[in-house]
């Protein structure tokens, strides 16, 4: 569980951003039609220590108007946790992911035949996973969905 709310701010940031499929320089362009806040601020927001730059009420509620969401729930620390992940969706989704890293080459015919062949395990497991509501295993999720991201980067 968070400690503070600049650690709510953080994980509900990385959070959005992995559900848009943006980088901190999207959210920085997107912010323009709400009140600027530039990519360095945001990249302050969001450091795991909740970062180094006090977060002025003006700037998370533009960062809350980029994603359709009230400063309310940006700062709910149960952000992401109220609605639960639809099984059926994930796993077009996953198939879907896998096909294109398989067409782009970035896996193998045989990786991509094993993860096709255990796209429903895949599938259980993640839901299970991202629909606990303890936020435990949702955290390392984010974590390595994170760590994923800065690796590709």
């Amino acid at each position: 569980m968070p400690e503070n709310i600049r650690q709510v701010l953080a994980i509900n940031l990385e959070l959005l951003l992995i559900k848009k499929g943006w980088k901190m320089a999207d959210l920085a362009r997107e912010s323009i039609r709400f009140g600027e806040v530039n990519q360095r601020t945001i990249g302050s927001y969001l450091k795991s220590d909740g970062g180094a730059a006090n977060p002025t009420l003006k700037k998370v509620a533009s960062l809350a108007a980029c994603f359709d969401i009230s400063v309310s729930e940006l700062l709910d620390e149960n952000l992401g946790k109220h609605k639960n992940i639809d099984a059926a969706l994930l796993k077009i989704s996953m198939q879907s992911g896998i096909e294109l890293l398989s067409e782009s080459h970035v896996i193998t015919e045989s990786s991509t035949a094993v993860l096709l062949d255990n796209l429903n395990d895949l599938t259980d497991v993640t839901v299970i996973v991202l629909n606990d509501k303890s936020g435990k295993s949702q955290t390392m999720t984010l974590d390595f969905l994170a760590f994923l991201n800065n690796r590709n980067k």
